[in-house]
């Protein structure tokens, strides 16, 4: 898997980076002074399919220093759908 900084796909190797996703979703998932999420962000993240999800969900739980060391916070990366508006709770991760 390779990680990205902001919202994984999944293919038959495993995760990958979508350039799109990490450019327009990036900005909202950093620890210091994050944006709101923009609208082709949140977008994105109600297309995800539950596949990319779970890969989210994976990269988060076995990669997390990777994610430190990108500036991501996780926690933010994994509200993303409460951040825009879409749901009422984060991403559910059930591994």
């Amino acid at each position: 898997m390779v990680c990205t900084m902001t919202v994984w796909g999944a293919s038959q190797g495993g995760c990958i980076i979508i350039p799109e996703h990490q450019e327009k979703c990036g900005p909202a998932t950093v620890f210091s002074n994050p944006s709101q999420p923009s609208p082709a962000c949140c977008k994105i993240i109600k297309s995800l399919s539950p596949t990319m999800v779970e890969c989210l969900c994976d990269i988060r739980k076995n990669r997390q220093q990777e994610l430190v060391m990108l500036g991501v916070d996780s926690n933010r990366l994994m509200n993303l759908p409460v951040l825009c508006n879409l749901s009422s709770t984060p991403f559910n991760c059930t591994n």
